[in-house]
């Protein structure tokens, strides 16, 4: 093992610290700004004029939850003559699984 002494290791932790610093590339220490969301959830960057949604996925399955009383086992956006709705599967309390479909843009549900 090699003996220094303390200037000597000293000096050279400096010269490895002020390496270091200087190969760090200085957008490095800047994170990336994200795009904000658009008030629903999605970043600003999606065409949300295309397609009003009154209703969010987690509102159209927390409402068929209430409504079913099942347990969600799977919710899906989809897109049915035009318009948005979404498509969630139910196991209910006999073991059946029933889909519904909650509209978007009315929050209907069949």
């Amino acid at each position: 093992m090699l003996c220094m002494s303390l200037p000597v290791r000293k000096n050279l932790a400096l010269m490895l610290l002020a390496a270091l610093l200087v190969a760090t590339p200085a957008g490095a220490a800047k994170p990336k700004p994200k795009s904000k969301p658009a008030g629903n959830g999605r970043p600003a960057t999606e065409n949300t004029a295309a397609r009003p949604e009154a209703i969010s996925k987690d509102e159209a399955v927390a409402m068929v939850r209430a409504r079913t009383g099942g347990k969600v086992v799977r919710a899906e956006r989809s897109s049915q003559q035009g318009r948005t709705v979404y498509r969630i599967r139910v196991l209910t309390a006999e073991g059946r699984v029933r889909e519904y479909r909650v509209d978007a843009a009315t929050g209907a549900m069949d």
